[in-house]
């Protein structure tokens, strides 16, 4: 409650004072002064009336920093204010004639400083007059009013009588506390009966004044007395409980919408058990939000009067925070990623090149092997073969993980693949773990690589055995069609799936479990729990990967004892985009075209030249591009130049540039067993046609001839320019 303060006495004109001309500008001055909200500003209000009614060069309010102590500026206006703020708001008690108000506690003035004894200024003053004078009020020095001139002479005794009456009046004004605090006491014994609405009261103010954060005020009866929208907000109340004032069911909505209400109680009811503790504590809802629960006893006069809860919803921050350690892990996943591309680059090709020359010479084998004679060992070379094919689909899945190829994407079913898997785990899985198959889709299309979902499973299958040695278990292996509309909680699927259609891929076994920590790191490229010998730290990488790529998302549930369930999420493509597997086009027989074989490498070329001779062309091989060029100029014509990409001193590219410069027109097909995305950019430049993966099979090799001969029509002769 404010008092209202005496009103200022008016200054009326006297025939008699020699001053009555300045007594409407005094009163304008103790006008702006009374009707000024606090003391600092009434200060402050008086020093621009002074400077702008009466002219002074300064005013000035100095009060005692403490008792006996030195003086702070208060409140300053003129010409200098700027300067003697920039040199600090204390000002020693026993300086100046300020100083000497302030000790003797009389006014002090001077109308020549420049007489005066030890009188000293800042750089860039020019004081030639200074009046101050102590502001008392029952002998209590208030502070000091300091005025000053550029003129000498500048404080006559009418205008220090007049300045002496506006300091009186100002001291009343900052006695306005102490008035207030006495008025106070007269009525307390008068308002003990508004005691309790006082206490009400300053519950209220306390929640008016808080910050934006929800707020619950909370009496010493443990009732609410009162909250504010923000808490009402958050905690979605209707507006019938909030209408009805009823605690339980207030009670009753909060906990249902959190994830662990008991948590909640239990620290409500120890703060009820210490009514004088502050307590900090993170809530989670049941929906995601994240909110900081803080708690202080609300004092009154030293006596605690009730409780104030403060809640502050920090999900976005959390979210951030989340957030960034996402992306510091997806760095140092990217950085593992780079060095596992370099690795494999750089070994890609040579094995590659050794594939080719084991698949080529096992299809020539296969050729000319006949009669029953060869029966016996047809069936060894065929799984020879299968698993050269194997091999070389590998080396693609690791460069696709590694973001050095693309996968080979197409709409596919994943229940026959699924069914593949099954097969070889039965046959390669110990007897005392169970397969458990759970398959309750039929026909739903997914866009991903073939491969790569069949590496996905073996991959998780292999972890699940890992985890259920050596005792054995259950392996489950499930599917079914789910559908995201709206929002989710993340216990159901990843929050950052886009609403659609998935099919659910669930793998899941009975095995030791994980605990959390290794949970967070299970995705990471190279971490395994394996002993040195028995893992890579690739194959959940992989998995992760692979699922990530597909636009899907991936799960994990643990416990120690309790097992692992890996759910996959992966889009379901439009059922319309599945069409029946197209028959493999038959293998196109040469005509015996002249096709020119560039390798360094000779056990390839003669694979190669073998299976292009079985598909009826006359391939010629050489080993060096220089080689080549000079078969090109001076040995008649070729259809077809096939080269490959790595070679020392001239590239394939480098080659087929060269033979286009030379006026050729001859269709060039590129062979690589690795090639980066850069190299390949290049090859329409260098005038490649066609690109042919090593390790290839006569079926590809012959598709791709066949494809490259009717890429370009020559219009002159492919030879001598």
């Amino acid at each position: 409650m404010s008092v209202p303060i005496p009103p200022a006495p008016s200054l009326k004109r006297q025939p008699d004072n020699p001053v009555h001309g300045d007594l409407g500008l005094v009163n304008r001055l103790l006008h702006e002064v009374t009707t000024a909200p606090t003391s600092r500003r009434a200060m402050q209000a008086a020093c621009e009336a002074l400077t702008r009614e009466f002219g002074f060069l300064n005013a000035g309010f100095l009060t005692p920093a403490d008792e006996g102590g030195d003086l702070l500026i208060s409140a300053i206006d003129g010409a200098y204010a700027s300067i003697i703020q920039a040199a600090g708001r204390r000002i020693p008690r026993h300086s100046g004639l300020i100083g000497r108000a302030a000790t003797t506690r009389r006014r002090v003035v001077s109308n020549d400083t420049a007489s005066e004894p030890g009188f000293s200024q800042l750089p860039g003053m020019d004081i030639r007059s200074q009046a101050t004078f102590p502001l008392l009020v029952e002998g209590t020095l208030l502070g000091i009013l300091s005025v000053t001139s550029d003129q000498v002479g500048a404080f006559p005794a009418p205008t220090v009588d007049l300045l002496e009456l506006v300091s009186e009046r100002l001291a009343l004004l900052l006695d306005r506390a102490r008035l207030v605090d006495s008025l106070r006491a007269e009525l307390e014994e008068r308002r003990r009966a508004e005691l309790e609405a006082r206490r009400s009261v300053s519950l209220l103010n306390a929640a008016l004044n808080s910050t934006a954060d929800g707020l619950l005020i909370i009496d010493t009866h443990g009732k609410v007395a009162g909250f504010n929208q923000e808490f009402q907000r958050l905690w979605r109340l209707p507006d019938d409980i909030v209408a009805t004032s009823d605690d339980n069911r207030l009670l009753e909505h909060a906990l249902r919408q959190l994830k662990d209400p008991e948590a909640f109680l239990a620290r409500v009811r120890e703060l009820y058990a210490t009514p004088g503790a502050v307590s900090f504590d993170v809530v989670e809802f049941s929906d995601g939000r994240v909110v900081e629960r803080y708690s202080q006893p609300q004092m009154l006069d030293g006596a605690i009067v009730g409780r104030v809860w403060s809640f502050r919803d920090v999900t976005a921050r959390r979210q951030a925070e989340e957030g960034r350690r996402r992306a510091e892990q997806q760095l140092s996943r990217a950085q593992k990623l780079e060095a596992l591309g370099t690795l494999a680059g750089g070994v890609a090709h040579d094995f590659n090149n050794l594939l080719g020359a084991i698949l080529g010479n096992v299809e020539l084998i296969q050729q000319e092997a006949a009669g029953p004679a060869s029966a016996a060992t047809a069936e060894q070379v065929e799984e020879i073969r299968k698993a050269c094919r194997r091999a070389r689909d590998l080396i693609h899945q690791i460069l696709t993980f590694a973001q050095q190829r693309e996968g080979r994407r197409e709409v596919i079913l994943i229940e026959p693949i699924i069914e593949e898997a099954l097969r070889l785990l039965r046959a390669s899985l110990p007897a005392s773990i169970e397969i458990r198959p759970g398959i309750a889709t039929a026909g739903t299309p997914v866009f991903a690589d073939p491969g790569q979902i069949h590496q996905v499973l073996m991959n998780l299958a292999t972890n699940a055995a890992h985890a259920m040695a050596p005792r054995g278990g259950t392996l489950s292996i499930a599917t079914e069609l789910l559908s995201l509309r709206g929002t989710w909680n993340e216990s159901a699927a990843p929050r950052t799936l886009p609403a659609g259609d998935y099919l659910l891929l669930t793998l899941a076994d009975t095995g030791h479990g994980m605990e959390e920590a290794i949970l967070q790191k299970i995705f990471d490229p190279f971490f395994t729990t394996k002993p040195p010998g028995e893992g890579t730290g690739l194959g959940l990488a992989v998995v992760d990967g692979i699922v990530r790529d597909l636009q899907g998302g991936i799960l994990v549930q643990s416990e120690p004892g309790c097992g692992t369930s890996f759910r996959l999420f992966l889009p379901v493509a439009p059922r319309s985009a599945v069409d029946p597997a197209p028959c493999p086009p038959p293998v196109r027989r040469g005509a015996g075209e002249r096709i020119l074989v560039v390798d360094d490498e000779p056990p390839l070329a003669r694979v190669a030249k073998g299976l292009l001779l079985r598909l009826g062309y006359q391939p010629v091989c050489v080993e060096t591009p220089e080689q080549a060029l000079a078969l090109l100029e001076g040995d008649g014509p070729f259809d077809l130049l096939l080269t490959d990409l790595n070679m020392p001193r001239m590239t394939g590219l480098d080659l087929a540039a060269a033979i286009r410069g030379r006026g050729m027109q001859l269709p060039i097909l590129l062979m690589t067993g690795f090639a980066s995305h850069a190299a390949l950019s290049k090859k329409g430049a260098a005038g490649v046609d066609l690109v042919v993966e090593k390790p290839f099979d006569s079926a590809s090799l012959a598709a791709s001839v066949s494809a490259a001969l009717v890429s370009r029509q020559p219009t002159e002769p492919s030879g001598t320019a």
